[in-house]
Order: C-alpha cells, then structure tokens, then sequence
C-alpha cells in the first residue's frame, strides 16, 4: 500500500501547485468541448476520496457537506466557484491524502460495505477502494491537464 500512498500524495501535491499556479478565471473556464473546469475536477477527487473510503468504511467525511454537494459524481459547475473555495480545495488537496496515510495505517478501517463502481466491477475491501482512488485521481488529474492546455492555447490567441 505504501507505493499507492505516495501515488495519490504525488497526484495531490501536483495538483495544489497546479491551482496555485492558474488565475482563478483559469481555473473556472470551461472550454468547449468539457463538461467541467479545472477546479471541479479537484474537488471531484477530493469528494470521491471520501465517499469511497470514509463513506464506505462508515467512518465521517474529513470534508464540509458543501464541497461534498459541490463536486459529487453527476454534478457539474453552475456558476464560477469563488476564491475562497479554490483556496479551501487547494489546502484540503495534500492534507486529506496525508490523513487517509495515517488513517490507514492507524486502522481506523475496520469495516468496508462493497460498492461498484460506474465501470462495473465491485470494490469489497479498504485497499481495493485506496487503488481506485489513485486511478480515478490519475485520471482527473490527466483531464486538469488537458483542460490546462486548451485554456493555456486560448489565452495565447487573444
């Protein structure tokens, strides 16, 4: 496990620096052709994280019921996120994936109700949960990229 740990904690640093390094217009654009913005999917890894491992471990969510609301799976931004938030999102990024390190490893995981995910296999236990987490967190963090390098193009037209 301690390889998928510093998998997530690498994504998760990589992205904190990423938001720092984008304008908050930047990290609200919606490109053509995506469905979401830069910020709305870190916070969608942020919310997926605990509803997988916390949720499903019957233990409480380390994150508000707001951002819990905000970033669910289905949900989508209606209107431009404000600083505060992106701030918030930024600080929970790396902090939450220290705490489910020690978490973990202090066994706070006695449980595990089995799920299946949107892709159609089951997870039944805690470290099958931790391994999901770091794929869908790698794939979020490629579309941050992706969305990155279409607003980046934008912005050098004008």
């Amino acid at each position: 496990m301690q390889k998928t740990f510093e998998s997530i904690i690498a994504i998760r640093e990589a992205t904190s620096l990423l938001l720092g390094e984008l304008t908050l217009k930047e990290l609200n654009t919606i490109p053509k052709s995506f469905s979401n913005n830069i910020l709305w999917n870190a916070g969608h890894m942020l919310v997926i994280q605990q509803k997988l491992i916390y949720g499903l471990s019957g233990n409480t969510p380390l994150l508000s019921d707001e951002i819990m609301l905000l970033f669910a799976k289905g949900s989508k931004p209606t209107e431009n996120y404000p600083d505060d938030l992106c701030q918030k999102v930024k600080k929970l990024m790396v902090c939450t994936a220290k705490d489910l390190k020690q978490d973990y490893e202090s066994g706070i995981f006695k449980t595990f109700s089995p799920f299946t995910v949107g892709l159609g296999f089951t997870l039944t236990t805690i470290e099958e949960a931790i391994n999901f987490v770091s794929v869908h967190e790698g794939i979020h963090y490629g579309y941050i990229l992706a969305l990155r390098k279409s607003i980046k193009k934008k912005r050098l037209i004008f």
